[in-house]
């Protein structure tokens, strides 16, 4: 008796927590100054923090931004979610399945990310038939989903179900061996999205070797495909068990933890959540406008013409134009930049994995 009223304070405790105003405007400000402290603009911090209406607002926006990057992120859990509910009822009578079937999808997420990794660096290394490779590679995936689909989930299995050893095994249907390996391979597929999306933000100091290249790169992908399928895993053993809300509850906090812990290690998810909330919001925007600046109020000298592509206009000779991008625009305060900034912008981002000084030193400048 007393453990679920536990949980229902433990629930009651962390949705408290988590819609309180406090909360609220607490995680917010940490946002912006994390933003403006990437721009080095944190001189600006306290007149953009006391707008106090915004900041609801832009919670709203930190909140979107952190479900659509959990959602890439973990998209290969959600597939395997949606491919077990498929098969559920024709499953649960064999009580060891989730855990062969989450085996097979972790080791063909693991193949398929790794042979494009492979793949890709022998065309670059070799210079060989990229079509070749490509189909060797699809080739590849098929038949290792096929061979190990045939042997974890058609041939028998131990498992212990009450302390009774059990063998078991799925009944070999008509097409239901290819329909299944064939399926088993899509949350392998959608992984490769989270990965491109992450690898994007990397970069190698120079004079790196490709072997070393491509170890780290392995390495980092093996993380990822671990974090990004764990949940579903859960979630598809606690069905299997009867827990389904256990799994749900699971989940839901196993995420966030996982996206924080990744943020630790991974340094560019931090920048990307907070750009992204930026730019959803308006706040900041990375598109070319092109501005009027008053003649009494900034002199056209302080804007150098290549540049900022200043025009001046004879019929408007109590203005100039100039063209540039919004960094950061809230309340009163407004930082338009040259647009050459966001091609510096975007590399000073990038991880340099092999070298942490490096990265460090890019942030800075």
């Amino acid at each position: 008796m007393d453990k679920p009223i536990f949980n229902i304070i433990n629930k009651k405790f962390i949705i408290s927590v988590v819609t309180s105003s406090t909360f609220i405007t607490g995680f917010t400000i940490a946002v912006i100054w994390f933003y403006l402290s990437n721009i080095d603009r944190l001189d600006i911090f306290f007149d953009a923090v006391n707008l106090s209406s915004t900041l609801g607002i832009i919670f709203f926006f930190i909140l979107l931004s952190i479900s659509g990057f959990s959602l890439i992120i973990f998209i290969s859990s959600f597939i395997l979610i949606l491919i077990y509910s498929g098969y559920e009822n024709k499953l649960k009578v064999y009580s060891s399945i989730t855990h062969r079937i989450s085996t097979v999808c972790y080791q063909n997420s693991l193949f398929i990310c790794c042979l494009l990794i492979i793949a890709y660096y022998i065309y670059y290394m070799t210079k060989w038939n990229g079509y070749i490779i490509t189909a060797f590679s699809i080739i590849s995936i098929f038949i290792h989903s096929y061979v190990t689909c045939a042997i974890r989930l058609f041939r028998k299995q131990k498992s212990r179900l009450n302390n009774t050893v059990r063998y078991e095994k799925l009944s070999r249907k008509k097409g239901f061996n290819f329909w299944l390996s064939l399926q088993l391979i899509i949350p392998g597929v959608v992984q490769i999205l989270p990965m491109m999306f992450l690898f994007n933000q990397l970069n190698f100091s120079e004079g790196t070797s490709d072997w070393y290249e491509m170890s780290i790169l392995i390495a980092i992908t093996v993380v990822i495909v671990t974090i990004g399928i764990l949940p579903g895993i859960i979630h598809i053993n606690e069905r299997q068990n009867g827990n389904k809300m256990t799994g749900i509850i699971v989940v839901l906090i196993f995420i966030p933890v996982a996206t924080a812990a990744l943020s630790v290690w991974y340094r560019p998810i931090p920048n990307m959540i907070a750009n992204m909330t930026m730019n959803l919001s308006g706040i900041s925007d990375q598109r070319t406008h092109e501005y009027y600046i008053e003649r009494a109020t900034h002199p056209a000298g302080m804007f150098n013409g290549k540049i900022w592509n200043t025009r001046y206009y004879k019929n408007i000779p109590d203005r100039f134009f100039i063209t540039g991008v919004n960094t950061f625009t809230l309340g009163n305060i407004k930082l338009i930049c040259p647009t050459a900034i966001v091609k510096a912008r975007i590399e000073s981002l990038k991880f340099t994995v092999n070298d942490i000084d490096e990265y460090e030193q890019k942030g800075k400048n």
